[in-house]
């Protein structure tokens, strides 16, 4: 049965109560999933960014475009305007459209739902980020009750574990945080701000150098087919594009050419060299590509300053085993039989060979290093959202609760 069927049942049928137990939202930088709880996936999927659109006649005024269907159709004067990075709420108004647009356009659910709502937080918060999300989920959504829940002990229960080191590599960070019980170990958490927009931007100066011009966004690409079935490209220019508009469409182009041709080497000094791929761009011109598609990923492996500063970034699996060696020693040995990886980022063909084989390099001799990755890619990059779903459905549970007055 599908989520609208279902819907429908529970309006006409009058089961709200029985059949829906809370509200999941998983608050990303470059995505946001949510669902209801109890469900197996999230059944929204969808950038966390938004189309601003102000009116000529009164700039106060704003119309907002949440979700791929509307943010890719371009619009004279549209800005994207980021609601949340890092897991924090950076634009509260883009970040109330973005969760209305969630409720009601997605879920079909009113626009001030009347369900426990759990949301994800970030390893590393803020008392101003959770004074934001109070704030928006009781005066602008009002909600009846809501509460939070760290990302990496979500991505515990999605595995069925409560201690666990867990990896989460996403778009704009990268954070080792050990989870024992059930809780975070914030003394030992390692974060960086490296993922893959990183990888993203140094694929970006790859293909322009070697296109000696920026990319083509989809939008300027007109093409039409004769009677042979022949492609012809047409470029057309649209001067009243908002510079952060044609600046996000490039960046899909690059973030679909990072999921279909780069990979990560199991080991850098045997790249294949005479490997070769292709990847069509949106003007129809084929880019070629060798060893290159290896390199724009090492920068998750390798060192990314010079000297003994101990906070600097020196690799993945670095922060890995640095993360484990703050935690109490009677802890170490389960961290490391049991390290989550979860994160779009962590989907790079060869991550988990690559972690596997450099976390066997650096641990202590015979130690025991076990990778827990999902099976499947959905499971990997939902496993947040995923293990969220899993408490709020089971309504005997107590969770610490914050109740609207």
């Amino acid at each position: 049965m599908c989520i609208r069927d279902r819907y429908q049942r529970r309006v006409h049928g009058g089961m709200y109560s029985e059949e829906i137990t809370g509200l999941v939202i998983d608050l990303g930088s470059e995505t946001t999933r949510g669902g209801y709880s109890g469900e197996d996936v999230p059944q929204v999927y969808i950038p966390s960014s938004v189309g601003v659109l102000e009116d000529p006649d009164n700039p106060m005024r704003k119309r907002y475009y949440v979700g791929d269907s509307t943010i890719l159709v371009r619009r004279d004067h549209m800005d994207i305007v980021e609601s949340i990075r890092g897991g924090a709420i950076v634009d509260k108004e883009a970040a109330f459209h973005l969760l209305q647009g969630i409720f009601v356009d997605h879920l079909r659910l009113p626009s001030k739902p009347q369900y426990p709502l759990l949301m994800s937080e970030p390893g590393k918060h803020s008392q101003e980020h959770r004074q934001r999300l109070g704030e928006l989920v009781f005066e602008q959504l009002e909600v009846p009750s809501f509460f939070t829940v760290k990302s990496p002990v979500l991505a515990c229960f999605a595995s069925g574990r409560s201690t666990a080191l867990v990896l989460d590599s996403g778009a704009t960070t990268t954070i080792a945080a050990p989870v024992h019980d059930g809780y975070v170990l914030q003394k030992s958490l390692n974060k960086h701000d490296i993922g893959g927009d990183t990888v993203i931007e140094r694929l970006r100066a790859h293909v322009e150098k070697r296109l000696e011009k920026p990319i083509v966004p989809p939008y300027e690409v007109t093409v039409s087919v004769d009677s042979n079935m022949n492609r012809t490209y047409e470029t057309v220019s649209y001067p009243h594009t908002h510079p952060r508009y044609a600046t996000y469409a490039r960046k899909l182009v690059l973030k679909d050419m990072k999921e279909t041709i780069c990979k990560v080497a199991e080991n850098p000094a045997e790249i294949p060299r005479d490997e070769k791929v292709e990847y069509v761009l949106p003007d129809g011109k084929t880019l070629p590509f060798d060893d290159s598609r290896y390199q724009v990923s090492e920068c998750l492996f390798t060192s990314t300053m010079e000297g003994p500063d101990p906070a600097a970034f020196k690799g993945i699996h670095h922060m890995v085993l640095d993360a484990i060696n703050k935690a109490d020693l009677d802890l170490r040995k389960e961290l490391l039989s049991s390290i989550v990886v979860t994160g779009g980022n962590t989907l790079l063909p060869g991550f988990i060979d690559r972690l596997q084989r450099k976390l066997c390099e650096i641990a202590p001799q015979n130690a025991k290093v076990k990778i827990i990755s999902y099976p499947t890619p959905i499971e990997r990059k939902f496993a947040t959202w995923i293990g969220g779903s899993i408490p709020v459905s089971y309504t005997h549970l107590t969770l610490p609760t914050i109740y609207s007055v």
